[in-house]
């Protein structure tokens, strides 16, 4: 008997042990993954632009309907006379995009790296981690070639050293000295890792070579409309006084980066930058969109497995719940004596979650742009919705099981 009692003990307390073992990894992998996939989904399909007074900036460009171009970039000279002849916009840069290696200590990595005007980080309104935006000198071809990092990059690439400034890295095997470091505000394209300054001995003369994007902030009390007549009249003008026929025909408009309008609302007669903005995003768009899939997948799964993991571990007390109300506990003692013992579980499986939400979270703020490092609005309700439904599976289980016949509860096995 004695032999028999200690084996029932030992399985019971290792039925337990099973128990909260899962239950610990249920609640760290529901909320580790979930809050991860949501705080990628919250940067790449919810969040707006970071910029301050977003809905000012504006993307410039050309346009030729008989052509066949109906969204193209500028040519720089166009971008020139609209910067200086028009009172419509209170700054405005061209910059071109390109991929480069980033050399150093640790493997290359591949890059993609901003050549950007004067006023780039201007009409961000970008803030500074450390350092810098570029200066007037830094775009002078006798200076020494400076560098401004994302903060994803700076995190993950140089683990946030702040010493980073004034140091040298290899783009492309030039040395480039970084000057600062820019958080979101100045994350244009979404897509970059990196800025540098342009630098020209001659500026660039060929009215047919659209190759430079261009962004503005609009001036105090300035329309869309406004600037989109005033460049258009401009570019216009300049495209008929070309000798070529095929540097002919050619338009302009004023579109906004940030849009609340819907996809085939145009202005001018001009499609909202929506279109190129999804065309930019449309591969990370769809990964993310099936990475939510998995998201909610995960949720699910994680709710039900805590609470199929708490039920049957409760219901298999049964026999222990009815020694205790046969010598006088109270229904509303075996409830809480339930939940107290279930705490230790559900902190250590909550503690465990969030440590690799933050894990994960540092992991991908370094490789997408935009992320918050941790975001802790979705990991506590995340965290807040699995522990609730641990805590109603130790309950339900355990009221039911204390309206039995304590007598019933006694003869079974």
């Amino acid at each position: 008997m004695l032999l028999t009692a200690l084996w029932q003990t030992v399985h019971s307390l290792n039925q337990r042990r099973g128990f909260s073992l899962m239950a610990i990894l249920t609640l760290a992998v529901g909320i580790g993954s979930t809050t991860a996939v949501y705080s990628i989904a919250d940067a790449v399909l919810f969040r707006p632009l970071p910029f301050e007074n977003a809905e000012r900036v504006v993307r410039l460009h050309s346009f030729n309907t008989a052509r066949g171009f109906d969204f193209i970039n500028v040519s720089y000279p166009d971008f020139t006379e609209w910067r200086d002849e028009t009172a419509v916009f209170d700054s405005a840069a061209a910059f071109r995009m390109r991929d480069v290696d980033l050399a150093g200590a640790d493997e290359p990595l591949r890059l993609r790296v901003g050549t950007v005007g004067a006023d780039f980080f201007r009409v961000l309104r970008a803030r500074p981690v450390v350092g810098r935006t570029f200066q007037i000198d830094d775009h002078d071809p006798a200076n020494e070639l400076a560098t401004v990092l994302s903060e994803g990059l700076w995190r993950g690439r140089f683990g946030g050293d702040t010493s980073i400034v004034g140091q040298s890295v290899r783009l492309d095997g030039v040395p480039h000295t970084v000057v600062g470091v820019v958080d979101e505000t100045g994350q244009w394209p979404l897509n970059a890792r990196a800025w540098v300054p342009v630098r020209f001995v001659m500026p660039p003369t060929a009215r047919s070579d659209h190759s430079w994007e261009v962004i503005a902030r609009l001036a105090p009390d300035t329309s869309i409309g406004a600037a989109t007549t005033r460049i258009s009249t401009l570019a216009r003008r300049a495209s008929a006084s070309q000798p070529e026929e095929r540097d002919r025909g050619w338009d302009a408009a004023a579109t906004p980066l940030l849009s609340l309008a819907g996809d085939d609302l145009a202005i001018d007669g001009v499609l909202l930058l929506e279109r190129q903005m999804r065309a930019q995003l449309a591969g990370p768009r769809f990964v993310t969109w099936v990475l939510s899939l998995f998201g909610v997948v995960s949720l699910l799964l994680a709710t039900s497995g805590v609470y199929g993991l708490a039920s049957f571990a409760l219901a298999s007390r049964t026999h222990e719940i009815g020694i205790r109300m046969a010598l006088g506990a109270s229904q509303r003692a075996v409830r809480m004596l339930i939940v107290r013992q279930s705490a230790p579980v559900l902190i250590a499986g909550a503690a465990l979650g969030i440590a690799g939400a933050a894990a994960i979270a540092r992991i991908a703020a370094s490789r997408f742009a935009g992320l918050a490092g941790f975001d802790l609005m979705s990991v506590a309700a995340v965290t807040a919705l699995l522990v609730s439904v641990a805590l109603t599976a130790s309950h339900l289980p355990a009221r039911r099981a204390t309206r039995i016949d304590p007598l019933h509860a006694l003869r079974q096995d």
